[in-house]
């Protein structure tokens, strides 16, 4: 998808996967739970999720680190009537609330917004271009869940 240069991608990323049905909000926020972009219902709270993603992600980074190396990439949440979906790429990380009946697609729209959030980080601020490149770019294929 090409974006005009003045479109906060971001933002855009966000924006691409609450345009899908059953989605009820999505956000980008920093290692430290600070949010960079969001969108979604006006009942979503997207502050609320930015603090509490970095809880679960620290606690459950400690648990996983013991069995699989190098740690947590895709963590997926499915309840009776939720579905939470956390995944990080070079210290960002994108949060998708969905309901449960959402269909599979909705993970290639996340791969999608992942690969925009990446080719945002490398050509605004050359962040991906020490080699890091690879790790951040993530695909549908090697997304695994935990299911609750």
């Amino acid at each position: 998808m090409k974006l005009p240069k003045n479109t906060d991608r971001f933002q855009a990323a966000v924006d691409y996967l609450t345009d899908y049905a059953g989605v009820k909000g999505a956000i980008i926020s920093d290692s430290e739970g600070l949010l960079i972009a969001k969108s979604g219902s006006s009942t979503f709270e997207s502050e609320h999720y930015a603090a509490m993603i970095q809880i679960i992600v620290k606690e459950l980074d400690k648990s996983i680190a013991r069995l699989l190396t190098p740690g947590m990439e895709y963590l997926s949440i499915k309840t009776n009537t939720e579905w939470l979906t956390v995944t990080q790429t070079s210290g960002i990380y994108l949060t998708v609330a969905a309901e449960r009946k959402a269909d599979d697609l909705l993970n290639v729209r996340i791969s999608r917004s992942l690969e925009m959030i990446s080719a945002h980080l490398a050509d605004k601020y050359n962040y991906l271009k020490t080699g890091k490149k690879k790790a951040a770019k993530r695909s549908a294929k090697n997304m695994e869940g935990v299911n609750v």
